[in-house]
């Protein structure tokens, strides 16, 4: 295969330069005194996004030329964006044209970040030691050790920083940016890596503080069954019913994102980008965990059904091994009216979903061996038992999509409610934010939460389940 055939049979490639003749063909109606204005820059942006694309496959032999021109056409896509929004606008570009270019773009934008996050997977396999390694190992011990050791630090730092587990969390608040409104998302694609880096920070804070477990989950199975009517979606109703240690001890995930929602209109309105970032990120991990089904019910672990580490099966390990190719074409964020009844609707269609979550692996477990059922595998420096993926790929295909599922909607949700927070704050200029900088407590408090998931000397707080299903 030739280079130019090598970019021209990529995804990405061929969805922008389809987009580009798409723009060309509907830019023929735009009038005559935007010839050299916005149809000259949508036509050339478009074409931009291609040949961009066409660059950064040329220089793949080097990870950083790459991603220098996967950046470049990601910015090119983004002001695609934009100037698809003023056609709209202005009125010379229908409805029905916008929509299917604008998520065509950004499906366009979504790749790219993954190529971007991922350049390892597109950068050939070369004969030769890469940065001239040949000439270090003709050098003395000393020396070796000069080269080696830092390296050696590096590689442990980073398997320490991306524990497993994390990889849904990460994937929903990374592609729900791609679903924002042009108004919104230069800002958090500018700031995507701290958006995704920090879907986790909630669970990190389990391990030091017993005041963040119970926001993760909620025990409907405890007060009710389905319709439960029996709980009060407010949260002043619900604590002069059950009391708030009640409601603490058995979970408040839904009312603990109408308050996050609260702040992070608050923090839009004072501009505080520290914040906002924060609580965005924060906000992405809660509508995760209401999206799954095994954080609404007391058996979170199959512990009541003998089905012990089907919550990390199921949220973990089903997703780290195909989320790959689940399809994240979803579509644009919009105003959510009702934010409290959208919560519970989904906390609700969650729990619904749990007869065929333990129903479908009890039946499946019943057909395979254990040695077929369970694998190890070494994640680090450690050997651990884990779900087969001949097993988990059955159990997926039995749910017949129910993870993909969940994930998709829990990235639209994010998108709508970061949306929402932003529409009631006046759409503040995303531009013109505060970068009011953390208090030297609120530092200390992160340095502390870091520190204690890092060592794990003792258990988190709340509901314990092994992570990916790990035995």
């Amino acid at each position: 295969m030739s280079m130019s055939e090598g970019f021209k049979s990529l995804r990405v490639y061929q969805m922008a330069y389809d987009g580009a003749m798409e723009i060309f063909s509907v830019s023929k109606l735009f009038p005559k005194e935007e010839t050299y204005a916005l149809t000259d820059q949508v036509r050339r942006s478009s074409r931009s996004v291609c040949a961009c694309i066409a660059e950064a496959y040329r220089k793949r032999l080097y990870p950083k030329h790459f991603v220098s021109k996967l950046t470049d056409a990601d910015g090119e896509c983004a002001e695609t964006m934009v100037h698809l929004s003023f056609a709209r606008d202005c009125g010379y570009l229908p409805l029905g044209d916008y929509t299917s270019l604008s998520l065509r773009y950004d499906e366009v934008g979504r790749m790219l970040g993954s190529m971007i996050s991922n350049p390892e997977k597109f950068i050939p396999k070369s004969k030769k030691m890469p940065f001239k390694m040949h000439k270090v190992f003709k050098q003395s011990p000393a020396a070796l050790c000069r080269w080696l050791l830092p390296l050696f630090l590096l590689l442990l730092f980073t398997q320490n920083l991306n524990a497993w587990g994390f990889w849904a969390h990460q994937r929903i608040n990374r592609i729900a940016v791609f679903l924002l409104p042009p108004e919104m998302i230069t800002f958090y694609k500018n700031n995507i890596d701290f958006i995704t880096e920090h879907a986790v920070d909630p669970d990190k804070r389990r391990y030091a503080s017993p005041d963040e477990a119970p926001r993760h989950y909620i025990d409907l199975d405890h007060y009710c069954t389905l319709p439960c009517n029996e709980v009060p979606q407010r949260w002043d109703s619900a604590v002069a019913k059950f009391s708030e240690d009640t409601l603490k001890a058995y979970g408040i995930v839904p009312w603990h994102l109408q308050f996050m929602m609260y702040r992070l209109t608050k923090a839009f309105q004072l501009r505080d980008k520290m914040q906002i970032l924060r609580l965005s990120a924060d906000i992405g991990h809660y509508i995760g965990d209401a999206n799954v089904p095994l954080h609404t019910t007391e058996n979170y672990n199959g512990q009541l059904t003998n089905q012990h580490g089907i919550h990390g099966f199921w949220e973990s390990r089903v997703p780290e091994l195909f989320g790959e190719d689940y399809d994240y074409f979803i579509g644009k964020a919009e105003f959510e009216r009702k934010p409290m009844e959208r919560i519970w609707k989904t906390v609700y269609e969650s729990h619904a979903a749990l007869d065929t979550v333990f129903g479908l692996e009890k039946t499946l477990s019943e057909t395979f061996e254990s040695d077929k059922k369970f694998a190890f595998e070494q994640r680090g420096q450690t050997t651990v038992k884990t779900y087969s993926k001949e097993y988990s790929e059955a159990y997926s295909k039995q749910m017949d999509g129910m993870v993909e599922r969940r994930m998709r909607t829990a990235m639209k949700m994010v998108a709508d409610l970061w949306f929402t927070c932003w529409v009631n704050a006046g759409s503040p200029d995303l531009n013109k934010l505060q970068d009011v900088p953390y208090s030297q407590e609120e530092l200390q408090q992160i340095a502390e939460e870091e520190k204690l998931w890092k060592e794990k000397g003792k258990p988190m707080y709340g509901h314990q389940h092994p992570e990916s299903g790990v035995e």
